[in-house]
């Protein structure tokens, strides 16, 4: 287990930009779906979007606060999980992918529905906490990779190191606490500009 911690450690900036690109792939590929098929509904969905679409019909701010932090804590839940699986490693890295192809297509429909607007749209209203969100999923998945590799060592008998499990969940609780914390100020920021950006 000593020699996977290690590699990990070593590469952790390697590993990082590799996966902050891996992001960068995906919103190149939700731009490009969206300027090819921007009439498409499939592409306009909750699920595509991941809350990133600011709709000015929520009626409560509690809507908007769950609508920040739901899609953002449901793919941290799955990487959670992943964590426990020896070969979740394609799990983990599509879910990374899926949320630069949900910013590409946030981006593109905000865009085209607001036109030049749609720039101070993102800037002030989306990017804040897309920017923190996504980098807290590269953060939650160099861990899964690393925990997940751990028990695949101890699986095929590299090493017989005990998992700190403990470890793991503690940086998953920080990891949701950010995430709380940072769909707090996208609801904050979202009461404070619909009226002036949105509706106006």
């Amino acid at each position: 287990m000593r020699y996977a911690e290690n590699s990990f450690y070593n590469g952790k900036r390697l590993i990082s930009i590799l996966l902050l690109t891996l992001i960068l792939c995906g919103v190149v590929c939700g731009v490009w779906l969206m300027h090819s098929n921007s009439e498409a509904v499939q592409l306009h969905n909750a699920v595509l979007t991941q809350g990133f679409v600011k709709d000015a019909s929520y009626k409560t701010l509690l809507d908007v606060f769950f609508n920040a932090m739901s899609w953002t804590s449901y793919s941290l839940i799955l990487l959670y999980l992943c964590g426990y699986s020896a070969i979740s490693q394609p799990v983990s890295l599509f879910i990374l992918f899926a949320r630069g192809v949900a910013l590409g297509v946030s981006s593109t429909t905000i865009y085209l529905e607001y036109g030049s607007k749609g720039i101070l749209i993102l800037l002030s209203m989306v990017m804040f906490h897309a920017v923190v969100s996504s980098v807290v999923l590269v953060f939650a998945v160099i861990q899964a990779l690393m925990q997940s590799t751990m028990i695949a060592y101890n699986i095929f008998g590299r090493s017989f190191d005990s998992i700190n499990v403990k470890r793991y969940n503690i940086n998953f609780i920080v990891y949701a606490i950010v995430i709380t914390v940072s769909s707090a100020i996208d609801t904050s920021l979202t009461y404070l500009l619909t009226n002036k950006l949105l509706i106006s």
